[in-house]
């Protein structure tokens, strides 16, 4: 029923042996993977052998892997792994002869502790981290204040995280610098300007900004889709522009080289002249570096303040040559990233004064667009919705509004729907429980998955500042209160998960306490 339901299918009818043929170990462990933790802990419980299966540490790399994300992404490893935690990689099981290979390779070894004691507490260790952290007991409002170069007011704009930066461009405005804001030092915050090289493109709002975090050898980088060219909701766009993260080090070794080689070159005999146009070629030949465009004025790198000037990169401004059938041209639609950071996965969007239901995936290492076929009831045309990743195959797609604009038109949408990628099909869900206030569901609303909980915000063509926590497992949701005054109604604005680490979240000291520390 799982596996029918979009679950990953328990097992093919050629890829091993029936069900009885089965050890009991290997089909406690596959059954145990579609079990809430909790159900798995009250097991535990039972006797000694139950407790030795449900205490198993690969089961429970795959329940945290599940519940919290990528091995290698989640915040409870991270953090565990930096207190002197050990790495852990594995086989899969043996079901064909009936056995359980486990070839566990252990990176850094603890004093006075054999591996059969470390690897019987590591991953269920790391899941109660990652479980405390993502309580969302409460949250508390923080005015934040800003210095530096503070970005101009503006609407329509977009946000994406990449590394440590919360990276800021473009709007309903002529400022195209590349703003950063450095979310460690919150919630004393600093505007700084990122360099910029290459050809920016047209100011746009209603676009997307998506961030691809580096993996193996690959640079971080940041893909922007679509958005509206012109004022009055018109001009929509189905371009596609990367801002490819660029080493400034290893810029200026370049630089540095390209000037020694001239200059050892250089006639000895006139060697003031020879210095003088080799210092020009090779500035000539390496182009200078800019932030951004004010209007149509460009602004020289000289004028970076000596924060921005810090900042241990820059961005390359690239347009990929993007293959295939390109989809509708569209502004205020979502743009989802895959948890395995392959594609990009479009949906909504408004175009010529309609709504949209349009579909498109952007495959991001053969930069094509993708056609596939998505079957059951999809999501009426809807603009300024949110689309969250929940897990490895599931988007959830809440809310937004129809009409030809956000405010003066159309009416807000309250239901949810979830996109299934691996059975591609489309299925709506209801809402467990009511909400305090729909309007958080409405037009330009913003959401952020927070462990297994999507967090909402403001939005709707009322505004509003309501703050309402959806649990998507097991799918109830409920009002998150706040420890202090809630900001001012918003719309048209953006969120990311900028939550830095927290070491005390994770002190052993404190697994015993019921308080959960305010996020």
């Amino acid at each position: 029923e799982e596996a029918a339901a979009g679950g990953p299918p328990l097992m093919a009818a050629t890829d091993g042996p029936n069900w009885d043929e089965l050890a009991a170990e290997v089909a406690w462990f596959m059954i145990a993977n579609f079990l809430p933790a909790r159900d798995v802990v009250a097991l535990s419980q039972c006797n000694w052998h139950w407790r030795d299966l449900c205490s198993d540490n690969i089961l429970w790399r795959h329940i945290t892997i599940r519940d919290f994300g990528s091995y290698y992404g989640f915040e409870g490893h991270t953090v565990w792994a930096r207190r002197g935690g050990r790495s852990l990689t594995w086989s899969d099981h043996n079901t064909r002869n009936n056995t359980t290979t486990r070839n566990i390779a252990l990176s850094a070894s603890g004093e006075g502790e054999t591996e059969a004691e470390a690897l019987s507490k590591q991953w269920q260790k790391v899941y109660q981290a990652d479980l405390k952290r993502n309580a969302l007991a409460s949250l508390q409002s923080i005015r934040c204040t800003q210095e530096g170069v503070v970005p101009k007011s503006r609407e329509g704009h977009a946000l994406a995280l990449l590394g440590d930066y919360m990276v800021l461009w473009s709007g309903f405005t002529m400022d195209l610098n590349v703003y950063l804001l450095d979310t460690t030092r919150a919630p004393q915050t600093k505007w700084l300007l990122a360099e910029t090289e290459g050809d920016t493109p047209r100011v746009r709002y209603g676009h997307t900004l998506t961030a691809v975090q580096k993996k193996r050898g690959r640079e971080s980088f940041i893909v922007i889709i679509a958005g509206m060219l012109r004022g009055g909701y018109t001009a929509e766009t189905n371009d596609v522009y990367v801002m490819r993260m660029q080493d400034k080090s290893e810029r200026d070794k370049e630089r540095s080289a390209k000037r020694a080689k001239k200059n050892d070159n250089n006639n000895a005999s006139d060697s003031e002249k020879s210095d003088s146009q080799s210092s020009a070629d090779a500035d000539a030949e390496v182009p200078d570096i800019y932030i951004g465009y004010e209007s149509t004025t460009a602004t020289p790198k000289e004028s970076l303040s000596e924060d921005s000037a810090s900042v241990p990169f820059y961005f390359r401004w690239e347009k990929p040559d993007v293959q295939g059938n390109k989809p509708l041209a569209r502004a205020y639609h979502s743009a989802t990233l895959t948890k395995e950071q392959d594609r990009i996965v479009i949906f909504g969007g408004i175009n010529r004064g309609q709504s949209i239901t349009g579909f498109a995936v952007l495959n991001l290492k053969t930069w094509s667009w993708e056609e596939v076929e998505l079957t059951g009831v999809p999501p009426e045309p809807r603009l300024g919705h949110s689309a969250t990743m929940i897990d490895a195959h599931r988007i959830v797609i809440i809310g937004g509004g129809n009409g030809r604009n956000l405010h003066q038109s159309g009416r807000d949408k309250k239901d949810v729907h979830v996109l299934n990628l691996t059975t591609r099909c489309w299925q709506k869900v209801e809402i467990a429980g009511k909400l305090p206030s729909y309007n958080v569901l409405g037009k330009e609303h913003k959401a952020q998955l927070v462990g297994h909980k999507i967090v909402l915000f403001g939005g709707s063509m009322k505004m509003c500042n309501d703050l309402v926590a959806l649990d998507v497992s097991p799918a109830a949701s409920r009002h998150t209160p706040t420890t202090s005054s809630t900001p001012p109604p918003h719309t048209t604005h953006d969120v990311v998960d900028a939550d830095a680490d927290d070491e005390n979240a994770y002190n052993e000291d404190e697994e015993e306490e019921e308080d959960v520390k305010p996020r």
